[in-house]
């Protein structure tokens, strides 16, 4: 097979350029290839459109080169002091904003590390059109959460840092230039025309990229900006801030809105540019409200010193002409409500609401404090002026002049009348120096004026103050009127409160307080740092709680440093009562005026009646009277009174009383209480009395219940005023039997003469310590024959203790020159003595026993025991006692080793019982030793019947008992018995076997007797004597009795009246009696010639009578010539 060639057709299309088969005119080949290339291009620009739509439409798509030229775009504007990272871009359509590329967490980190721009979401508007341009147009911004870390440095243009970063970054190639501030005019203030500039400028940039780029829209939801301030060195944040920005590209317009939160809440402004398209010029105008100085001066904020919360609300308008020169600007700012403070309460100024009106006249140079109006409480005024510049302009030194005519002073605590004022101030302010230069402040009202020239210094730590003022005379209310909240505060406050009127005579102030000082909650203010003094007169001020006030008072008031002090010179304080009473001298004074709780000292001398001074003293908090229930009427007399209060003056009055520190010290003359003190009535008193708030005190001299006393009193008080706990009472008293009758002590029969008493409380107990001074008084014990003499020392003392229904009488103390006991004993209130106990009692040296008494139904029950006792005075009084009226059932039990009497006599192992009932004793026992003889004694009385027996060694009882000393031994037995309940107790007495020695008697009776016989008078010896006697009461009858002796014999009888101590007895001297009554015992011859069977032949009658102490004896010579029988006719009758 043969391959036959064909015909190339592309060859033949080719061949031809210029006409077509058919004849038509064909394109040329290089048109041709054009055409084809454009077409595939286009395609593919279509197909790729196409695919990215398509991939758009099918939801949000990541890409990675928008990601990296977002991040590249935002590095070079930033510059390499910074690292910009951004984790992912995508591609979505919004519903409103149309095309737009997310931005997710962008995070911008400077050069030490710290995170200064962090953005979670960015959102940028794209104008899709634009890509068909191959150009990306964003024409809106959206940063949601974003959070800005910025620098303020101390000079330039904030940036991005933290306080660690020290230097700003270095200016990025790609930084646009912010346009240098137009030349024009300043206005004479070029500090705010150079800010209102900027501002301008500021605003032309997003003009322009509106214009250029067709941007529209910038936006910030729910950032967070921090800014560092390096000149204040101070954190500012601003949270929840919200931002939108509009331009208005057509219109050359923009308006802006700012929300954020500052110092006192959130607050809004609104920013609008409107522009004249013919001429250029244009106008910024601006909204605000809820914005406080803090926020525009950061150390007005927070916890500084100086301090202000008050809200502005303001509308300011500033003009520029078509070159951008400033041409005039306005501001009305409208202040409401708030607190200007100066370091503080008491140092602050509550504002309620103000209008500002400022108006600045470029061409001028000056602004213009248009009429505007400011209102603190009742204090308002309009005021007028104007600023200008002082000196070079440029130099930040400003001259200021404000008027306010007519205005109306009315501070809210000056607790005065309004007064209306002129108040003019003038001065220059340098900006830089930060120093305001007052160079004349004055107030003059009708009543008086005030003139104040200084500085004040706004140092970053606090303001200083450089100022003197002088003050014309003028009322108090009208000073209190104009004395500023923030000049000596702490003395302002308690001036404001407490003076009620008078006037200033003159007056000055002077104040040079350093930086630093007021900068602190308590300023520590040095002693030249503020002087203040005022000479007052007829002033009238309040002291504290219901203590009347002080009126008609001259005197000065006085601020040295921190220090307040008001010196009176005289005074007066009217009461309610109608009394008045005298300021002698006074002082007020605060230590630390500027202490945030301070500490008032007032000091007051008062004289005038007690009752006007009881008033006084009486009101709250002091309630000294009403805590001892008295009344100011009851006081009568006259006093003088020194109170001293110690006070916190941050306290509310109703908390003072508790910490407050008093007292009253009372000095009076004849004072006298109409109602009785501690249950005893006062009068005649001159005496001191203290009141502090724990205790009451008195000392002085008094008639307590008609007798005069020396006294001091200590009695602690409770919470409310009431005796609280152990008082310490001291009363001392001369007391003579009219004093002790006074007061109801009935002891005369203990004490005679007078006592020197003084009277104490207890340290450790309730009750009172007695301490009697018995040296000048005669004391005696009833009942023991025990007495001391006046003019013997000796002292008794104990302690009263109240007790349930009566009295402890405890550390009973006698003491004297060997005598003295010491013991307890129990009061009833209603049965009187209900125990004793007396551990050592001593009448006489060498005593040494104890006792213990009991009280039973109708006595007391006694037990003594003890080494030895002196029984001489119990001797005596029994027989010198007479028979009583009755008395308390008695019983008592003695052991006592040795127990003394008269003549050296001394009882041992003596044990005794004794009891009586009625006073009449029913049983007595007593036995014992005496001499060489047992004593033995047995009483017993049943009502039935009583017997008596008793033996004892004869001269040794007689001599013990000191009845008869002139016996020598012998030994004697009485026996006598009583039938029936009552009669006379009859027995028989004998002694036998003794001698009478050295009898005087006895030797008058031998020398008379007819017969002479050899007797030794200086003893005679008897062999017996029998008494027959019987006793009835306290009376002793001898019936019958025989004296029987060798040589002497003796017949007697009588009676011995132991109530009346009374002797009387008759009898008949036998000499020779053995011999001699021989013949008496004769029958019929004893009787004639012996007088019976126990006389005898020869005798002489003898009468004993008189004291028992000390009786007579007589004879009768007639009688011994006289045998037997017929004496009896010349026996003594």
């Amino acid at each position: 097979m043969r391959l036959r060639r064909q015909p190339d057709r592309t060859e033949t299309y080719w061949a031809d350029d210029e006409e077509q088969a058919d004849g038509r005119r064909r394109l040329p080949r290089g048109a041709r290839i054009g055409l084809i290339a454009a077409a595939v291009a286009g395609g593919l620009v279509l197909f790729v459109v196409a695919a990215v739509m398509a991939v758009i439409l099918s939801g949000p798509t990541e890409l990675g080169f928008v990601r990296d030229g977002y991040r590249r775009a935002l590095q070079e504007r930033l510059g390499d002091d910074y690292v910009v990272s951004v984790d992912k871009a995508t591609i979505d359509v919004d519903p409103v904003l149309g095309l737009v590329a997310d931005i997710d967490n962008t995070n911008v980190v400077d050069d030490t590390g710290a995170t200064v721009a962090r953005i979670p979401s960015t959102r940028l508007a794209i104008d899709p059109l634009a890509l068909f341009g191959f150009r990306v147009t964003v024409t809106a911004v959206e940063l949601r959460s974003a959070e800005f870390a910025l620098v303020r440095p101390e000079t330039g243009p904030a940036y991005l840092g933290t306080q660690s970063t020290a230097q700003p970054p270095a200016e990025s190639a790609a930084t646009p230039h912010a346009p240098a501030a137009q030349a024009g005019p300043d206005g004479g203030f070029p500090e705010i025309a150079s800010v209102l500039r900027i501002l301008d400028q500021g605003l032309e940039a997003p003009l322009d990229l509106a214009v250029n780029s067709d941007f529209r829209t910038l936006s910030l939801i729910g950032g967070t900006i921090n800014i560092w301030d390096a000149v204040d060195q101070r954190e500012r944040h601003f949270g929840e801030t919200d931002f939108d920005m509009t331009a208005d590209a057509a219109k050359r317009s923009l308006v802006a809105s700012l929300a954020t939160s500052g110092y006192a809440g959130r607050w809004t402004a609104t920013l609008e540019r409107t522009e004249d398209l013919e001429t250029g010029a244009h106008e910024i105008s601006g909204v605000f409200s809820q914005l406080t100085l803090a926020d525009f001066f950061p150390q007005f904020g927070g916890d500084s010193a100086t301090s202000a919360d008050i809200p502005l609300y303001g509308r300011a308008t500033v003009d520029f002409s078509g070159d951008g020169s400033l041409e005039a600007a306005s501001l009305r700012l409208d202040v409401g409500a708030g607190v200007f403070t100066t370091g503080g309460e008491d140092a602050s100024v509550l504002l309620d609401e103000a209008t500002i009106k400022l108006n600045w006249d470029v061409a001028g140079g000056v602004i213009n404090v248009e009429p505007s109006s400011l209102f603190f409480g009742q204090t308002r005024g309009i005021v007028t002026g104007s600023i200008r510049p002082s000196g070079p302009v440029g130099h930040g030194r400003y001259a200021f002049s404000l008027d306010a005519a007519d205005a109306v002073l009315a501070a809210r605590d000056a607790n005065a009348p309004p007064v209306v004022a002129r108040i003019a101030v003038s001065g220059i302010y340098d900006l830089p120096g930060r120093l305001l230069d007052i160079g004349n402040l004055s107030i003059e009202t009708e009543s008086g004026s005030l003139a104040l020239a200084g500085t004040v210094g706004f140092e970053d730590w606090g303001p200083s103050l450089a100022l003197a003022a002088s003050v014309s005379p003028m009322p108090v209310t009208t000073f209190k009127q104009m004395w500023v909240p923030f000049l000596a505060s702490g003395a302002r406050h308690w001036v404001e409160a407490n003076m009620t009127g008078g006037t200033i005579e003159s007056g000055q102030f002077e104040a040079t307080v350093p930086a630093g000082v007021l900068g602190h909650e308590h300023p520590q203010m040095p002693d030249d740092g503020l002087s203040l003094n005022l000479r007052v007169k007829d002033a009238s001020f309040r002291t504290i709680g219901d203590l009347p006030p002080v009126s008609g008072a001259s005197g000065n008031v006085v601020v040295s440093g921190k220090t307040l002090g008001i010196d009176l010179d005289g005074g007066r304080i009217d009461l309610a009562s109608g009394r008045s009473v005298s300021v002698d001298a006074g002082a007020f004074a605060i230590d630390d005026v500027f202490n945030p709780s301070p500490t008032g000292v007032v000091e007051l001398q008062l004289s005038g009646p007690a009752a006007a001074l009881g008033e006084i003293a009486d009101a709250r908090p002091l309630n000294v009277l009403a805590s001892r229930g008295l009344a100011p009427d009851d006081l009568s007399g006259s006093a003088s009174a020194a109170i001293s209060l110690r006070l916190p003056l941050d306290l509310e009055e109703d908390e003072i009383g508790g910490a407050m520190v008093w007292k009253v010290t009372v000095t009076g003359k004849r004072l006298a209480s109409a109602q009785p003190i501690e249950g005893r009535t006062f009068k005649d008193a001159d005496v001191t009395i203290t009141v502090v708030p724990d205790n009451f005190a008195v000392t002085g001299k008094a008639t307590i219940d008609g007798v005069e006393a020396d006294v001091s009193i200590s009695q602690p008080l409770g919470q409310q005023g009431e005796s609280s706990g152990r008082g310490q009472q001291l009363a001392r008293l001369s007391l003579d039997k009219a004093a002790r009758d006074r007061l109801g002590l009935g002891l005369d029969d203990i004490i005679d003469g007078t006592v020197g008493t003084q009277i104490s409380s207890l340290a450790d107990s309730d009750g009172q310590h007695y301490d009697l001074d018995l040296g000048p008084a005669r004391l005696t014990i009833p009942g023991l024959g025990w007495t001391k003499g006046i003019g013997v020392p000796a002292t008794l003392s104990f302690d009263l203790i109240p007790i349930e229904r009566g009295q402890r009488v405890e550390n009973i103390v006698l003491e004297g020159d060997g005598f003295g006991f010491h013991g307890s004993a129990l009061l009833d209130s209603g049965t009187g003595l209900a125990s004793a106990e007396v551990d050592h009692f001593a009448l006489r040296p060498g005593d040494a026993m104890a006792f213990t008494l009991t009280a039973t139904d109708k006595g007391y029950a006694i037990k003594a025991k003890g080494d030895s006792f002196d029984a001489r005075g119990l001797i005596s009084e029994s027989t010198e006692s007479g028979e009583g009226d009755g008395g308390p059932d008695i019983s008592v039990e003695a052991e006592i080793a040795r127990v003394t009497g008269f003549n050296d006599e001394t009882i041992t192992g003596f044990k005794a019982t004794y009891v009586a009932k009625d006073g009449d004793p029913t049983r007595i026992s007593v036995t014992g030793t005496l001499g060489r003889a047992p004593v033995v004694v047995d009483f017993t009385d049943t009502r039935k019947g009583a017997s008596l027996e008793a033996s004892a060694g004869a001269g040794s009882l007689l001599r013990f008992l000191n009845v008869y000393n002139r016996i020598g031994g012998g030994q004697l037995a009485i026996n006598a018995r009583r039938s029936g309940p009552s009669g006379p107790l009859s027995g028989k007495a004998t002694i036998a076997d003794f001698d009478i020695l050295n009898e005087p008697a006895v030797q008058r009776a031998i020398s008379s007797a007819p017969t002479k016989q050899r007797i030794d008078p200086a003893r005679i010896h008897f062999d017996q004597m029998v008494a027959r006697f019987h006793i009835a009461g306290e009376a002793i009858t001898i019936e019958e009795a025989l004296l029987r002796g060798q040589a002497v014999g003796a017949t007697f009888n009588g009676r011995v009246d132991l109530r009346q101590g009374h002797v009387l007895i008759n009898g008949t001297y036998l000499p020779l009696y053995a011999l001699n009554n021989v013949f008496g015992r004769v029958p019929v011859l004893g009787l004639v010639l012996g007088g019976g069977n126990r006389g005898g032949l020869i005798g002489v009658t003898f009468r004993v009578e008189g004291p028992l102490g000390e009786p007579q004896v007589f004879f009768n010579p007639l009688s011994a010539v006289a045998p037997g029988i017929f004496r009896k006719i010349f026996e003594f009758r």
